[in-house]
């Protein structure tokens, strides 16, 4: 003679994932937040150079060829690639769109995608 339990399913946790972790149970990082810069204030300058500009150390940790998205602004929010950075100072990031001429704003917010 079996024992029932009743209604309740056996509970099964190696089949649940939560969205930060991975099938074989480690932690994963959210990819869209592994870099994040948020300027005290941004200045968009659509010139030769199509820059992102700053303060110094605004922009520590992105390196040429990655994919950022910038959003808070009023003409240059989207998905762009840096195709140079300021070593020096970190201040700025040059985009490979052209941006248009915009700031110096406040609340602008740029990450990887």
């Amino acid at each position: 003679m079996s024992i029932e339990l009743g209604t309740r399913a056996k509970q099964n946790f190696s089949q649940t994932h939560p969205p930060s972790s991975q099938v074989n149970g480690h932690l994963a990082r959210d990819p869209g937040m592994s870099k994040r810069s948020l300027p005290a204030s941004a200045t968009f300058v659509n010139s030769a150079t199509n820059q992102i500009q700053g303060a110094a150390n605004d922009f520590v940790g992105w390196i040429v060829g990655e994919r950022c998205v910038i959003r808070g602004t009023q003409l240059n929010n989207g998905e762009h690639q840096v195709l140079a950075i300021d070593a020096t100072n970190h201040a700025y990031l040059q985009l490979d769109q052209g941006v248009k001429n915009e700031g110096p704003i406040a609340g602008v917010e740029v990450r990887t995608p």
